[in-house]
């Protein structure tokens, strides 16, 4: 498999790159040698390896000119020895990298990543699209893990000032997440299983801002905070007939405290 970088050498393309290495790359001064600064720098301008320092699996993935599936597609294909990085990048790309001055060269393509391995419901078996150390990689994932890692990207998104953001990727791409509720079972309600625990946690904090129990306290001039409670009030009203008992029990209660608290 092969790949066309020859736009790295497009002096307005070297310019706008350097920038975003000179933004973030200062924290790696204080873990390399003076020399492999540079052979990294060298990568991240280029998309070359130089024999005498390998790079993680994990840094040739960000650091690739090409951030796009074909780009992601080429280094795990091509550079990529660790089939686990799949795994890696896909839990990276399930958390919140959308702050630009700590994340230069990862925020613009948050939904890019996330769309690189996720559609738009949740599926319990993910395949890799390329042989990954000479093989495809396939993953089982476990929807409660998968619903913890993706739950804070919309409590944070109600609870904090635009930390994440004017429109999330987990807001653009919600569909996916209320594929998860009809997951849970009456059962998990007496689990012990800590993820269970706590992604029934996550629930009650977001069904709090349904019925007016919590509200956001700063400012949100686009008014996105009332337009996504709306979307996900109409969303868990079309998902009801495939909830648990206990999960339509507690929407139930939801809506009954949020008529009595607007009356």
């Amino acid at each position: 498999m092969s790949i066309d970088l020859s736009f790295t050498k497009d002096p307005e393309w070297k310019t706008q790159r350097e920038n975003i290495w000179n933004q973030w790359s200062a924290s790696l001064k204080t873990s390399l040698t003076k020399k492999d600064f540079s052979i990294v720098e060298h990568f991240f301008m280029t998309g070359e390896e130089k024999p005498e320092y390998k790079l993680s699996d994990g840094a040739l993935l960000d650091y690739f000119p090409i951030q796009s599936k074909q780009g992601w597609n080429y280094v795990f294909e091509n550079m990529v020895v660790n089939s686990r990085e799949y795994r890696d990048f896909l839990n990276d790309a399930l958390q919140d990298r959308s702050n630009v001055n700590l994340f230069p060269h990862k925020a613009p393509y948050e939904l890019a990543r996330w769309d690189y391995f996720l559609g738009e419901t949740f599926e319990p078996t993910i395949t890799s699209r390329v042989p990954i150390a000479g093989e495809k990689v396939t993953l089982e994932l476990d929807p409660y893990n998968v619903f913890c890692r993706i739950a804070p990207g919309f409590t944070g998104f109600l609870e904090y000032d635009n930390k994440s953001g004017e429109w999330p990727k987990w807001v653009q791409r919600a569909d996916y997440f209320w594929s998860l509720w009809p997951v849970f079972s009456d059962e998990d309600f007496f689990s012990e299983s800590r993820a269970v625990a706590k992604s029934l946690r996550f629930i009650s904090r977001l069904l709090k801002f349904i019925s007016g129990e919590k509200v956001y306290e700063f400012d949100d001039p686009n008014q996105t905070r009332p337009k996504f409670l709306k979307m996900m009030e109409e969303k868990l009203d079309e998902l009801y007939p495939q909830l648990c008992p206990k999960l339509q029990a507690l929407w139930d209660e939801t809506k009954a405290k949020k008529a009595a608290l607007t009356k």
